[in-house]
């Protein structure tokens, strides 16, 4: 059995081309894009938490609780929030899963 080979001549350029273009997919494959932050109002981030409008209302009303303003509209970055209640503690407190 023989083998042949095939002889390929580039130009220097297609060859960063096509190497630049292949070390990018790899990179790609190997971190997958984050999700773009969520922003959600008032209502949506009390469902996100479970938690009601009410309990969100007043941990709203504590010093540093992350909130932006779109016009006069309160929104919030999910993992801000998140981020705040384990920095701060916020009253929470552990419920043990129940036994199966």
């Amino acid at each position: 059995m023989s083998s042949a080979r095939l002889l390929v001549q580039l130009a220097e350029d297609d060859l960063r081309k096509i190497v630049r273009g292949e070390v990018t997919a790899l990179l790609a494959e190997e971190r997958p894009a984050e999700p773009p932050p969520v922003l959600l109002d008032r209502e949506q981030l009390a469902r996100q938490l479970s938690i009601s409008s009410k309990t969100l209302d007043r941990l709203r009303g504590r010093p540093g609780f992350p909130e932006v303003r779109l016009g006069d509209s309160p929104r919030f970055f999910v993992a801000d929030v998140l981020a705040w209640l384990k920095a701060s503690g916020a009253g929470l407190r552990l419920v043990p899963k129940a036994a199966p």
